[in-house]
């Protein structure tokens, strides 16, 4: 039987695939869900909750929540082909970064407990979260080794592919809008990101959409660079053009090795043409000026 403090070890050695929305956390996580060992798991909506409550539940308890969760519920499951999405049109499918062999082998048995055990001491817990990295400084001092990967992307492509998406719209930020309702601050009329300190959402509410997104953008890209420490940065734009050494570089220090498919996305990786409208342009002065020191600090301009 695995013991609680074998469990925390288990947890301890998770890798978090984090940063701005839109910066190629989708690419990354496929890629570390192809490793070998690797088991993981798509943006699961109760972590979202859970994380951002750390400051206001006991540490045992909060621990305590956080390690079944990962273990028991997520890997576990995972391990015994429970919680496995098998809809191979849906971008997080486990088709997509695991061989239909080991996929069938978890799925011809449903598994015994000893047996998950002893599978789940070999096995890395890995999930992507993007707006995690805001809490990933904190929860390392919990868990030490834990590994948070954060990418990082040019601000205009990042900008444009957000704006698309618009999820920082004026609809989108209604109350009785669509979409998950975790990690969030809520006024009588609006739903405003965690991520956003209380004092500023008056003035959050009354930005323009582009406005809100770029706040986005600098936030999260700041916020990487202030805690440098707790992360393992990779440029986007880098990844695109070098993806066998730029994630070659990644598995060396995280001591991990390629799965069958791996090979096979990193072949996948490549820029997508498309024109962009210039947002600097239409970004505020002030956040302009903001944006502008973060960008030569990542080395973008």
């Amino acid at each position: 039987m695995v013991t609680p403090a074998e469990r925390k070890n288990i947890v301890d050695r998770s890798i978090i695939v984090c940063g701005c929305g839109r910066s190629g956390t989708t690419i990354m996580g496929k890629l570390v869900a192809s490793l070998e060992t690797v088991d993981y798991f798509y943006e699961p909506l109760y972590l979202n909750s859970h994380l951002t409550s750390m400051s206001t539940i006991d540490a045992n308890t909060w621990n305590s929540l956080f390690e079944s969760y990962l273990y028991e519920e997520l890997l576990l499951n995972s391990l015994a082909g429970r919680n496995l999405n098998l809809n191979k049109n849906d971008d997080s499918s486990i088709y997509h970064y695991k061989t239909p062999d080991l996929i069938d082998s978890r799925l011809a048995t449903s598994g015994r407990r000893n047996e998950l055990e002893e599978t789940s001491m070999n096995s890395t817990i890995c999930f992507k979260l993007p707006d995690s990295l805001f809490l990933v400084p904190e929860l390392r001092t919990r868990y030490p080794g834990l590994r948070a990967v954060a990418m990082v992307r040019e601000f205009n492509d990042t900008m444009d592919s957000l704006i698309k998406k618009g999820w920082f719209s004026d609809a989108t930020l209604e109350l009785g809008a669509s979409g998950p309702m975790s990690a969030m601050h809520f006024t009588d009329n609006h739903r405003i990101p965690f991520w956003v300190k209380e004092l500023e959402i008056d003035n959050w509410i009354e930005l323009s959409e582009i406005d809100r997104t770029a706040w986005y953008y600098l936030a999260t890209h700041r916020f990487i660079l202030n805690n440098i420490d707790s992360f393992y940065v990779v440029n986007y734009d880098t990844l695109i053009e070098e993806p066998s050494q730029v994630f070659g570089n990644l598995c060396t220090f995280f001591d991990l090795r390629a799965g069958r498919l791996t090979a096979k996305l990193l072949g996948e990786v490549s820029r997508r043409p498309k024109e962009t409208e210039n947002y600097k342009e239409k970004v505020s002065p002030v956040l302009l000026s903001f944006i502008e020191d973060i960008l030569q600090k990542l080395n973008f301009e």
